[in-house]
Order: C-alpha cells, then structure tokens, then sequence
C-alpha cells in the first residue's frame, strides 16, 4: 500500500511539482499492481486529502483495511481520503472586471 495525496489526481495551482509527484506515485502504484497480481501481491493507494486531527484516524483505518484479508480482491485502487472535495472544482470564479 502507498500513500499519495488528492493532488496527484486534481491539479492545484502553484504545486505542479508536488502534484506531479503524487500522480507518478499513483501510476507507478498501479503499475506495480498488474505487474504483481500473478504473484498474488496486492498494491492500492490512499490519497487523504488535507486532514484535521480528528481524521487522521479515518487514514488510519482505511490503510489497515487495505492490508487486511477484508481487502483481499482490490489491488490497483486509489482511494480519496477528503470528505468528497475532489468532487468539487479548484478553479476560482471568473472576475467581474472586464
């Protein structure tokens, strides 16, 4: 299991190179996933996004899923860990200035 982050799947300005290096993580991850399944090795990946304390449990747990048997037939998942704010856009509203 591997830990990247939601900026490996969403774009955020002034991070390129992090949000590259996260989605890298996420294709090497997956990769490794065909390459390895005929060897019954499994490789899924968390992608918490910006956490509070109080969720850092909610990481916790999902990564003990993934290497639990519960998890047994995922390999090549990724997993957004962010209350569902990947759904929504990053783009900042047009100006009224024309």
């Amino acid at each position: 299991m591997n830990v990247s982050s939601i900026s490996g799947m969403r774009p955020f300005e002034g991070s390129g190179a992090y949000c590259m290096s996260k989605a890298a993580l996420i294709m090497m991850s997956q990769v490794m996933a065909l390459e390895l399944a005929g060897e019954g090795i499994r490789v899924n990946v968390i992608c918490p996004g910006m956490v509070e304390d109080t969720e850092l449990g909610d990481v916790a747990e999902a990564a003990l899923f993934l290497c639990s048997a519960e998890s047994s037939w995922m390999t090549g998942a990724v997993l957004p860990l962010d209350g569902g704010r990947h759904l929504t856009t990053n783009i900042p509203a047009p100006s009224s200035q024309a």
